[in-house]
C-alpha cells in the first residue's frame, strides 16, 4: 500500500475467523449486507460500526449488539485491534493524531477519538 492509499474497512476491522474467545464468551462478528459491494448514490452508507475491547462478549451482550442488525445494513465491529489500525495510518486531514495518541490513555478516549 503506496502513502496515500488507505486500507478498506474489511482490512481494517481485520479477519475473525482466527478468535478464539474464552469459556463463557461469544464471538461477535460482522454482518455484510450484499448491498455493501453495489456502488451507490447514496452520500450515507447504511453501515453499523461499533468498538469493542474485543469481539469476545457475554452472550447477553452479543444478542444487543445484535439489536443493531438492521435489515439492508452491514454492522463492523471494531476492536481495539482495528482502531489501532485506523489510528496508527498517517492522516494529511489530522497531522497531529500521532502527536495526540501518545498522551492519551488506553480505553473509551481512544474509541473517542476513533
Amino acid at each position: 500500500m503506496d502513502s496515500n492509499s488507505k486500507p478498506t474497512i474489511l482490512e481494517l476491522v481485520g479477519d475473525s475467523s482466527d478468535y478464539q474467545c474464552p469459556d463463557g464468551l461469544v464471538l461477535v462478528k460482522d454482518s455484510i449486507d450484499p448491498s455493501f459491494y453495489e456502488k451507490s448514490e447514496r452520500k450515507i452508507p447504511k453501515v453499523v460500526h461499533m468498538t469493542s475491547k474485543t469481539r469476545c462478549m457475554t452472550k447477553l451482550f452479543a444478542e444487543n449488539i445484535d439489536k443493531w442488525r438492521f435489515q439492508g445494513h452491514s454492522l463492523f465491529l471494531h476492536d481495539d485491534d482495528a482502531v489501532n489500525r485506523l489510528l496508527k495510518l498517517q492522516w494529511t486531514e489530522f497531522p497531529q493524531l500521532q502527536t495526540i495518541l501518545k498522551c492519551m490513555l488506553p480505553g473509551a478516549s481512544i474509541a473517542d477519538l476513533w
